[in-house]
């Protein structure tokens, strides 16, 4: 169940609708009847458009899906494999000493008033920089799954060193996405029980607990009480961990909800697909729509707009939820080709990491994800074997 990206983002979305209804926040807007009908709506053909091919005849169709393992292993065994891998690992590790000796520092360091200022958004180069990304996590994810199936302390001390790139470049994004793509792996290939998934649950929750206590102590905890805007007496004694999880959950929707009857589709997909193109492109034609992607926001400091702002931007809250079905059609086959394709999986594992971005923003179509997938094509093709029948000679 936890697999499954549509049912993923029913889950997801129902949470988010039920905590925005508990209003405790007075930043909450009154709940529309329009934004209820977007996230019920785009649920439901989500989940109609992943069954219409996941109970077709011709794809194997479980809640639970599983990969061929054997399959798997005869693949990370190939010698050509091992090359292609071999070939990005090196792409990765040059392009990446590239840009430390460009910027001539790294962020992690430059926080700490060691050599040149390079703040975390600077580093990197334009497009470049995305592929890097890229290949880093298909890296990641490659050395995931042979520490996982083939038990290499190699691969598993390789994957413990590419956890530390992320804290050098002080790039949150990529250690979320990280920790995200490799638990959803995880949950793939070994569909462990309930009871070992409530406790990673509760560890989970306790190391955050911890570390919001840690916040409070370094940088108090006042400033998200007073951004938060609670319409109870918050207790002097309980962290602030709770309400910045409450209030980061909830703005996003509270922004569209704010902005969905006054959002002027512009009746053309081009906010919803612009992620696949060039940024100084994607700028310039956003420069001259702008009047459609306007949104207010309830807070200024709270300024993300979940997986529906461009889609309202696109075709508006009565036509968006179409787009689900679409997805979900590509869920299902996804799902299908996985089963014997480790790239599938990639696609698989993106897929339902984009499904829990979905709460802040549009990850689904993001480019480096997308050439994550096409590296994985790179990487695990296997040339189609042609087998040729014999010849009976019917005199024998």
């Amino acid at each position: 169940m936890l697999t499954n990206p549509a049912l993923v983002f029913c889950y997801i979305w129902c949470a988010v609708l039920l905590l925005y209804v508990q209003g405790w926040s007075d930043l909450l807007t009154p709940l529309l009847p329009e934004t209820v009908y977007l996230i019920v709506a785009s649920s439901g053909f989500f989940l109609m458009g992943y069954f219409f091919l996941a109970l077709r005849p011709g794809l194997r169709f479980s809640f639970a899906t599983s990969v061929d393992r054997h399959a798997y292993l005869g693949m990370l065994s190939e010698r050509k494999f091992k090359t292609r891998f071999l070939i990005l690992l090196i792409f990765w590790l040059c392009g990446s000493v590239f840009e430390v000796i460009y910027h001539k520092n790294l962020p992690l360091f430059s926080a700490f008033g060691f050599g040149v200022p390079i703040r975390y958004t600077e580093f990197g180069l334009p497009v470049f920089h995305g592929f890097l990304n890229a290949a880093y996590f298909l890296i990641a994810f490659i050395c995931f799954i042979k520490a996982f199936l083939e038990k290499s302390k190699t691969s598993l001390f390789m994957l413990l060193f590419l956890f530390v790139w992320p804290a050098l470049i002080l790039s949150r994004m990529m250690m979320v996405a990280l920790v995200l793509q490799l638990s959803f792996t995880y949950l793939i290939l070994a569909r462990p029980p309930w009871w070992r998934l409530t406790k990673f649950f509760l560890i989970g929750m306790l190391s955050l607990f911890i570390f919001g206590i840690l916040g409070d102590l370094r940088s108090g905890r006042d400033m998200i009480i007073r951004l938060a805007q609670l319409n109870f007496a918050y207790p002097d004694w309980a962290p602030s961990f709770p309400v910045w999880v409450y209030v980061y959950l909830v703005s996003p929707i509270n922004n569209v909800n704010y902005n969905i009857i006054e959002a002027d589709a512009v009746a053309v997909p081009f906010f919803t697909l612009s992620q696949l193109l060039p940024s100084p492109l994607r700028n310039y034609l956003s420069a001259q729509l702008v009047g459609a992607l306007e949104f207010d926001l309830v807070s200024s400091a709270l300024n993300v707009n979940t997986i529906f702002y461009p889609l309202l931007a696109d075709f508006g809250y009565i036509f968006a939820p179409f787009v689900f079905f679409i997805v979900g059609c590509g869920a299902a086959i996804v799902i299908a080709r996985s089963r014997s394709s480790p790239a599938f999986l990639v696609a698989w594992v993106v897929l339902l990491y984009a499904v829990v971005e979905s709460v802040f923003s549009n990850h689904m179509l993001h480019l480096v994800f997308i050439f994550e997938f096409i590296f994985a094509l790179f990487v695990f093709r296997r040339r189609a074997i042609c087998v040729m029948p014999r010849k009976v000679d019917a005199m024998l």
